[in-house]
């Protein structure tokens, strides 16, 4: 073994501090080494080796005793600066599939967590199948609330039929009361300044007339609705009185349609009647949304409802088709609804329904809300649900009319 200075280190340092370094690992990341450890053991494993007569002795054959500690000294200097340096932490690159790459690092064991944290990195991929995971649960939460409301709904207006014409009507109305309401409170939300207590007077008034004069009743409580609102803005002052006094006047007008169910209760065999314009507006609006999602390519009125597609439209309009003439055939419906009666009714919920829908959409749009209100789940507001039936209730009124089954 070469001789060696037992008080300097390799550059000259007094404190071994050349040695002692600790310094990361060229290429690794996370690991360290000690520099001059390696040398001073290839040293010592060199001077066990090579005995010489003053420092070593042979005990057996190939094995050496040393009696010299000059020759450990190197390597105990960086063994106790490795001891005095602490700890160094471990970084490691890991990749799981499914959630992105990113740093483990692991916790210094003498704190005693133990534990590897996960630093992420931004992963797009991740964020885009999580996103799309995200949506499909929303979407299959929105389904069943959907479902659940549409079903408990049509059991309400049943059990409301099942009672009697007075409890339908009446049950009917409230809707409109609140579906009146949320178009108010949805123009107030765009600035508009609606007198709310005529249009909810008015909405009223056509349900109590309709159900006691049939259609001519709806129609004059419409002009004295108009005629009491141009005296309230004649009389009072108030701000933006034409723009304000025709939001007034679409709303009342608007939902007020939904009356021209009250003459249909009051017809023979009315259960039947209106079961059928029921099942048929509702299979129309089931059948397109189920259509669109399935083979909705093609958009119907990208401006007003980018969601509505014209496969969508065909599917509902089968749909309405169905269940019309199916009733058709239903002993209890068979009754009163003949398949040229259930033809007329399935055409014209099938042109109007629609339209009713679009209606809803484009003043949706205009005061810049996606949905009237929030009292339906799955739905949105009472108007989000009876928009098709406030244009096709007329429509289907009328050629029932026409066909003598009113």
């Amino acid at each position: 073994m070469s001789d060696r200075d037992d008080t300097t280190t390799d550059d000259g340092d007094d404190d071994g501090g050349a040695l002692a370094d600790v310094v990361p690992l060229s290429g690794s990341e996370g690991g360290f080494a000690l520099p001059g450890l390696d040398e001073a053991a290839a040293e010592l494993e060199s001077g066990a080796e090579e005995p010489n007569d003053g420092d070593a002795t042979a005990d057996e054959p190939g094995t050496f005793t040393t009696t010299s500690t000059t020759q450990y000294d190197d390597l105990a200097e960086a063994v106790r600066a490795a001891d005095e340096a602490g700890p160094v932490d471990q970084n490691v690159s890991v990749h799981v599939p499914g959630l992105g790459a990113g740093i483990a690092t692991f916790d210094d064991l003498e704190t005693g967590s133990g534990v590897a944290t996960v630093t992420e990195e931004p992963d797009e991929e991740t964020d885009r199948i999580l996103g799309e995971l995200e949506a499909e649960e929303t979407d299959r939460i929105q389904l069943r609330n959907r479902i659940l409301t549409g079903v408990g709904l049509i059991a309400l207006i049943g059990l409301a039929a099942w009672a009697g014409p007075v409890y339908f009507v009446s049950l009917i109305g409230l809707m409109a009361v609140l579906g009146v309401g949320e178009y108010y409170a949805a123009a107030r939300t765009a600035g508009y300044a609606p007198v709310a207590v005529v249009g909810l007077l008015a909405v009223i008034g056509a349900f109590v007339a309709g159900y006691r004069s049939g259609a001519y009743g709806i129609g004059w409580v419409m002009v004295v609705s108009v005629l009491a609102l141009l005296l309230l803005y004649a009389v009072t002052p108030r701000r933006d009185p034409l723009e304000n006094a025709a939001v007034t006047t679409l709303g009342f007008g608007w939902v007020s349609l939904l009356a021209f169910v009250a003459p249909v209760a009051g017809a023979e065999g009315w259960q039947q009647i209106v079961a059928t314009i029921v099942l048929t507006v509702a299979a129309i609006d089931v059948g397109a949304y189920f259509t669109g999602q399935l083979l909705g390519r093609t958009q119907l009125a990208p401006s007003l409802s980018p969601s509505k597609t014209v496969e969508g439209l065909a599917g509902g309009v089968i749909a309405g088709y169905a269940v019309a003439l199916g009733a058709s055939q239903v002993p209890w419906f068979s009754d009163v609804i003949t398949v040229p009666v259930a033809l007329a009714v399935a055409t014209v919920a099938a042109l109007l329904a629609p339209l009713g829908d679009l209606a809803e959409s484009a003043i949706k749009r205009s005061v810049g809300i996606k949905d009237m209100g929030t009292i339906l789940p799955g739905h949105g507001g009472i108007l989000d649900r009876i928009d098709s039936f406030l244009i096709a209730l007329p429509g289907i009124y009328a050629v029932l009319l026409w066909l003598d089954v009113l």
